[in-house]
């Protein structure tokens, strides 16, 4: 368990449905990873493993490095069409070597997002704004409490101090998801991907991989900057075994109300309601 200022970060095996942790969360606050063009950037990400740890291992090492190798610098490209981008290049990336690498029978959902601050043209460093470009293939999630909030291209939520879902649940129940399934030959058996895989999109799988694809959800949103602990802005980055519990909203006003336990509260909460999952939160004030 972690708490600062700054981050909030706990994970739990659930010892009376699962015999293994298979659990990942990656935190690369500023300056601590390989992102080129902005030093201030920060990666957060959870993976949510299942089949085994090989491919949450893969992705510990991986995925945010590759994002970092895979953003560009483009002129005609607003911020957060370089990072989707990069997002989306390595998700797809990662994905590919981790078969090549022989990580083929395990796979995972994965949510995670990258956080850039803007300073003020006056050289104060102060920050003015934040943007918070997001991805996820699965059912791990990101929920933003913001009370001003704007979001591109795919996110149309509004924000009032209410949750914001910045990710989409990738479910084998999803109707959209079905038919792209059923279209590339796939069939739905009992509410499963060829009866097996409750989720849709992943990483890893590679033995589904022509019907659960690794190519993720994307959105960016900018929020106006704030004092955490006074205006409330802050990510909540959580695997299924939360969100199968507990809505978004109900996550965020818990986070408002203990402030000081934060990410540990939901995952105690989410074990009283009976989730049947392994959890991990991070919790991120902006």
């Amino acid at each position: 368990y972690q708490h600062n200022m700054t981050v909030s970060i706990a994970e739990e095996m659930n010892p009376t449905r699962r015999s293994t942790m298979e659990d990942v969360h990656v935190y690369h606050p500023p300056n601590s990873w390989n992102h080129p063009t902005c030093t201030s950037a920060t990666f957060i990400g959870v993976y949510d493993g299942h089949g085994g740890r090989s491919i949450v291992d893969y992705l510990e090492d991986h995925l945010a490095e590759n994002v970092g190798k895979e953003n560009e610098t483009n002129n005609n490209s607003s911020e957060g069409q370089l990072i989707q981008k990069a997002l989306e290049r390595a998700f797809l990336l990662t994905d590919i070597q981790s078969r090549i690498a022989g990580h083929t029978t395990s796979g995972a959902t994965v949510a995670c997002c990258v956080v850039i601050p803007k300073l003020a043209g006056d050289g104060s460093k102060r920050v003015i704004e934040i943007g918070i470009h997001a991805a996820n293939a699965g059912d791990a999630r990101i929920v933003l409490s913001s009370g001003v909030a704007r979001s591109t291209p795919n996110n149309n939520n509004n924000s009032n101090n209410k949750a914001m879902r910045l990710t989409h649940d990738h479910k084998s129940t999803d109707p959209t998801e079905i038919s792209r399934i059923e279209s590339s030959g796939g069939i739905m058996i009992r509410g499963r991907v060829l009866g097996v895989l409750a989720v849709s999109r992943s990483l890893g799988d590679h033995g589904l991989k022509e019907f659960v694809i690794g190519r993720p959800f994307l959105s960016s949103t900018v929020v106006r900057s704030a004092s955490p602990f006074t205006d409330g802005e802050f990510l909540i980055v959580a695997c299924d075994g939360l969100w199968d519990v507990m809505e978004d909203q109900e996550a965020v006003d818990m986070v408002r109300k203990y402030v000081e336990q934060t990410a540990q509260i939901l995952i105690d909460e989410a074990m009283r309601r009976g989730s049947a999952d392994n959890i991990t939160v991070i919790v991120h004030w902006l």
